[in-house]
C-alpha cells in the first residue's frame, strides 16, 4: 500500500479502534494492515502480533485457505462497492475457532487504483451454536414424533420428574398437569400388575451402583385405556449405591405388542389345526372310524395319569364325530392346562363317557369333563374361543347340546349328542384310565 492510501485511511482510525465489530485492513499481497481491538480480542491475540502477517496463511484454517483467498481476490478485483464475502472461520491463539460473517469494501486511491481492501467481519459463532442447537432439537423432535419416544428426567434429591411433551402425550396428560415423583407415578400411571417389575428393575440397577435398565410395563391413561411403554434410562449413584438422577426415553410399544399377540394366536391356531390333522391321520387309518376311549386318552396322554380319571365303554366314532370332539377335546385341555385343573400341581380332571336314553327313547351319547383346580377358579367375564369352538362342534355339526358350568372348584361341562350322529359301532363298556 503506498505512503498516499495510508494517508487516505489513517483520519478514521480513532473510528476504527471505537468498534464493536472486527475491522480488517488488507494489503494487496494480502498482509494485515490494521486490525482494529475488537478484531484482535476475536483472534485472542494482540494487535502488534497481528499485524504484518499474511492474513490467509496466519489466521484461516488450511481446510478454507484457498477458497477464501481466491473469493477475496475475486471481489477486490471487481467494480467498487461493498460485496458480502464468505462467511469462514478464523483461528484463535488458542487453536480454537470463530465463525464469522464479512461485509468488504475496496480503498482506491484518486487515480482509480486498488490500494487496500477494508473488511468489517461480526463474530456469529454464538448464533451459528444457537442456530444448530435449534435445528438439532428440531430433528430430535420430530423423530421423537415420528417413532412415538419421549425424553424423560429423575432428580432423586426433590424427587422430581421432568418430561418432554411426548412423554405427557404417551401418558395421556396435558404438559400443563405436571408429573410428580418416582412414588407417585407408579401409583398413578403404571398398571398394578407390573409395578413390582418396574420398581425391581430400578432396584437393580441401584444395587449394581447404576447403569442402564429397561422396563416394559402397561401405562394407565387417564380413562382407564392401557397403553404398553418402554422405559429405558440410566440411574447415577452414589458411592453407597444411592441413587442420585436418571434420565431416558420412554417409546410406545402397544402396535408391537399387539402384532405379537396376534402372531401368538396364530401360532395357536396353526397348533390346533396341526393336532387336528394328526386326528384326520388316525381316522384315516381306521378307514375313517376312531375309538372315543382311545381319542380321550391320545388328547390327554402329555399329564401325568395319577390327575386323570378316565372312564366309559368303547365306542367307535364316525370320522365326522371324530374331528369334531378332538377339536373339543383339545380346547378343554387347552383350558385346563392356562386356567383350571391342569394349570398347578394339585388339580385333578375326570372325563367320564356314557351311553343313555332321553325322555323320548333317543340314544344318546354324553360326555362329562369335570376338573378340580388346585386353587379358586374365576368365571370368564365373556365367551372365549374356546366356548365359541365347543357350542359351534357340538350343536351345529353333531345336533346336540353344551352345558357349561363355571364352579369355584373348577369347570363342568357337559356334552350331550345323539348317539346316531356319533357312532359307528357300540363296542361296550371299557376302562380308559
Amino acid at each position: 500500500m503506498s505512503q498516499d492510501g495510508a494517508q487516505d485511511i489513517d483520519w478514521s482510525s480513532q473510528l476504527f479502534e471505537l468498534a464493536g465489530v472486527m475491522l480488517l485492513v488488507l494489503g494487496s499481497d494480502g498482509r494485515v494492515v490494521y486490525i482494529n481491538p475488537a478484531g484482535a480480542e476475536i483472534l485472542g491475540r494482540t494487535q502488534n502480533e497481528i499485524v504484518g502477517q499474511d492474513w490467509f496463511e496466519t489466521f484461516l484454517p488450511e481446510r478454507v485457505r484457498a477458497e477464501v483467498r481466491t473469493v477475496c481476490e475475486r471481489a477486490t478485483n471487481g467494480a467498487a462497492g461493498a460485496p458480502k464475502l464468505p462467511e469462514n472461520p478464523v483461528c484463535r491463539a488458542d487453536g480454537s475457532e470463530r465463525m464469522i460473517v464479512w461485509r468488504k469494501h475496496t480503498v482506491r486511491d484518486a487515480a482509480g487504483r486498488i490500494i487496500a481492501s477494508l473488511a468489517a467481519g461480526e463474530d456469529v459463532t454464538e448464533l451459528r451454536r444457537a442456530e444448530a442447537q435449534r435445528a438439532n432439537e428440531e430433528l430430535q423432535r420430530l423423530a421423537l414424533g415420528a417413532t412415538k419416544t419421549g425424553v424423560w428426567q429423575w432428580y432423586a434429591n426433590a424427587d422430581r420428574e421432568l418430561w418432554s411433551p411426548e412423554v405427557y402425550h404417551l401418558h395421556g396428560l396435558d404438559p400443563a398437569d405436571g408429573v410428580s415423583g418416582y412414588g407417585a407415578y407408579l401409583e398413578h400411571y403404571v398398571h398394578p400388575d407390573d409395578r413390582a417389575l418396574f420398581d425391581a428393575a430400578v432396584a437393580h440397577s441401584a444395587e449394581a451402583g447404576g447403569g442402564d435398565f429397561r422396563i416394559e410395563f402397561r401405562a394407565v391413561l387417564p380413562g382407564g385405556g392401557i397403553r404398553w411403554l418402554v422405559r429405558r434410562g440410566n440411574l447415577v449413584c452414589d458411592a453407597a449405591h444411592r441413587p442420585l438422577r436418571a434420565y431416558g426415553i420412554v417409546m410406545d410399544v402397544t402396535e408391537r405388542r399387539a402384532l405379537e399377540g396376534a402372531m401368538r394366536a396364530s401360532e395357536a391356531f396353526l397348533d390346533r389345526l396341526a393336532a387336528l390333522g394328526d386326528v384326520h391321520g388316525l381316522a384315516a387309518k381306521r378307514g375313517g372310524i376312531t375309538d372315543l376311549a382311545k381319542l380321550v386318552a391320545g388328547e390327554l396322554d402329555a399329564y401325568p395319569p395319577e390327575r386323570l380319571s378316565l372312564r366309559g365303554p368303547s365306542l367307535l366314532l364316525t370320522a365326522c364325530a371324530t374331528q369334531v370332539l378332538d377339536m373339543v377335546l383339545n380346547e378343554l385341555a387347552t383350558n385346563a392346562v392356562k386356567h383350571g385343573a391342569l394349570a398347578d400341581a394339585k388339580g385333578h380332571l375326570s372325563v367320564v363317557w356314557s351311553v343313555m336314553i332321553s325322555a323320548t327313547g333317543e340314544p344318546l351319547l354324553q360326555i362329562v369333563w369335570s376338573e378340580v383346580a388346585g386353587r379358586p377358579v374365576t368365571p370368564p367375564t365373556r365367551q372365549g374361543f374356546c366356548s365359541k369352538v365347543i357350542d359351534g362342534g357340538i350343536a351345529h355339526e353333531l345336533g346336540g347340546k353344551v352345558e357349561m358350568d363355571f364352579l369355584s372348584a373348577g369347570l363342568r361341562a357337559t356334552l350331550t349328542m345323539p348317539l346316531s350322529k356319533v357312532a359307528a359301532t357300540h363296542l361296550g363298556p371299557t376302562n380308559a384310565k
